[in-house]
């Protein structure tokens, strides 16, 4: 029987839990690229975090050799200056590990390796000359960081902001160039790196989903919305934060019986002030989950998923999960960007009063039936985005 090709692969973004976007993409490459390849993994796993029986034995399975390294979670102002690692990725930049890869390298022999997430670009300069080198790109971060850059609001945060971008800017330009092949998300994020920094061998594997589990819903007065996602990721927090402060008080004024249900990693204490300093009447309409083990129950909790993102690129995997639950979700142009469905379930607005507009009009498909006539073209739509799929000739592309 011929042996696998080895490849180690390097990651900002533990698998675990699977409750960001980040967290479900690393997962299911290593589920599936341990079937193409010897599978020897690295990764970032926040301060004070472990890994439980489960986990352990998932990485046991489907990895040859495995091992962590802890996030900083202490911002370096002088990173940039001393090491030319942008002020915002600071957190990734680990001594121990670049001393550490060429090692490992070495002693398992490893002739490809696959780095994940821009925070880890610089591990290009610590890789051996005579190993293959690949990065995937979960966002072309430049242009992340200039949308984020026009929601500051204070003045003065804006031109600290803008130092920060043209870091990066800098930094992606001097390190994208330099890698073999580089895997994008969508088809929008592949022609960035073409045009703006040049690289010619891109190839697109968007994000995906598990499995297809259309749920069956039951009618109600009320109309269940939600969104999913760390707090900590702040086109998160800004969508959240939108819908409170410029979605709901339209609902309210308008009598619209509403719940909205956030999911995620947050602050209890956070959430409370955003809803205590906002125009809503009706506070318990705001619903906060916390943490979740499992995306699924938040899902049958919703009819409709509220995305009003304004920042990031690639695309968001919350998105196609919803979808692949059957459940519609109205979002921003940016909100769906990378993703290649065209669907009634998938409905974009471009102000407040429009986000209110097809919330009714999907409320009112829903109750009328109409939306399940359309589940069949979605399911067609949405079955190539499977992972398994996604990743069935990833070894031909990296090697072609």
């Amino acid at each position: 029987m011929k042996s696998k090709e080895k490849l180690l692969i390097v990651s900002a973004i533990s698998p675990f839990p699977k409750t960001s976007g980040g967290a479900v993409r690393i997962y299911n490459t290593v589920k599936y690229l341990s079937e193409q390849f010897d599978i020897y993994f690295i990764f970032f796993i926040p301060q004070d975090s472990n890994l439980n029986k489960d986990e352990l034995l998932f990485l046991k399975q489907n990895t040859k050799f495995f091992t962590y390294f802890y996030q900083n979670n202490q911002k370096n102002d002088f990173s940039f200056l001393n090491e030319f690692q942008p002020y915002w990725f600071s957190d990734w930049l680990n001594n121990e590990l670049k001393i550490y890869l060429p090692k490992i390298i070495r002693q398992y022999n490893i002739k490809n390796v696959q780095i994940e997430c821009t925070q880890l670009l610089y591990l290009y300069s610590f890789i051996p000359k005579d190993v293959r080198k690949i990065f995937v790109a979960y966002d072309i971060s430049t242009v992340s960081f200039l949308r984020r850059l026009f929601e500051v609001n204070n003045l003065f945060y804006f031109f600290i902001y803008f130092f920060r971008w043209v870091e990066i800017i800098y930094y992606e330009k001097y390190y994208l160039s330099k890698y073999e092949v580089i895997i994008a998300m969508s088809e929008n994020d592949k022609k960035i790196l073409k045009k703006k920094f040049k690289i010619r061998n891109v190839s697109v594997k968007p994000n995906g989903i598990e499995s297809i589990n259309f749920l069956t819903k039951k009618s109600h007065k009320t109309i269940n919305l939600g969104y999913i996602g760390s707090f900590n990721h702040p086109p998160n927090r800004t969508a959240i934060i939108y819908f409170i402060n410029k979605i709901a008080p339209i609902l309210e004024k308008k009598q619209i019986k509403y719940k909205y249900f956030i999911a995620g990693d947050n602050n209890k204490k956070d959430i409370n002030e955003i809803i205590e300093y906002s125009d809503l009447k009706n506070h318990e309409n705001i619903i906060n989950l916390g943490m979740i083990k499992d995306t699924k129950e938040f899902y049958e909790k919703i009819d409709i998923l509220i995305a009003p993102i304004f920042s990031g690129s690639g695309s968001r995997i919350k998105i196609l999960e919803s979808l692949a639950y059957g459940i519609p979700v109205v979002t921003t142009k940016i909100g769906a960007e990378g993703q290649n469905i065209n669907t009634d379930y998938l409905k974009i607005a471009n102000s407040n009063e429009e986000f209110v507009k097809l919330i009714r009009r999907t409320r009112s498909e829903l109750i009328n039936k109409t939306a399940k006539k359309n589940l069949i073209n979605l399911k067609k739509q949405i079955e190539n985005n499977l992972w398994s799929k996604i990743f069935r000739n990833y070894f031909s592309i990296l090697f072609k």
